[in-house]
């Protein structure tokens, strides 16, 4: 583990407002393992920039909860630009059920999903809108 990487055991980033700008330069967060939602992104005006970070290990295997995500968005606007996600077990990846989501040369690596859930993506109703460009699915 890189020594400038991010642990945690809760769910830690809730963002309900502003512009939150995340440069990882290649480093990874990591986590959080068995809770219900690493990044939540609310609020209409949110926008959440992820920029050359590595998501992974969030969730956990044989998680039965499928509504548990890696990014859970009902409003707001993601754009993330060279982001792995990686090694994710027990829940989506993304749970988009509104707002906006734009994502640029990202890879989807390895990731699990069980239950009644997807592994990498939910779309939902409400306006969402995604778009991928240059994406990778592996695994």
């Amino acid at each position: 583990m890189n020594s400038w990487d991010v642990r945690t055991n809760e769910p830690f980033l809730d963002f309900t407002s502003g512009v939150i700008t995340i440069n990882g330069n290649g480093y990874s967060i990591i986590g959080p393992a068995g809770e219900s939602v690493a990044m939540s992104v609310g609020g209409g005006s949110t926008i959440l920039n992820l920029n050359d970070v590595t998501i992974r290990q969030a969730g956990v295997a044989g998680d039965i909860y499928a509504s548990w995500s890696v990014i859970s968005m009902n409003s707001g606007r993601l754009n993330a630009r060279n982001v792995i996600f990686r090694d994710n077990n027990g829940a989506s990846v993304l749970n988009l059920s509104g707002g906006q989501a734009y994502l640029e040369n990202v890879q989807f690596l390895n990731n699990r999903g069980t239950g009644t859930g997807p592994a990498v993506l939910y779309v939902g109703t409400g306006g969402a809108l995604l778009s991928i460009t240059n994406g990778i699915f592996q695994g």
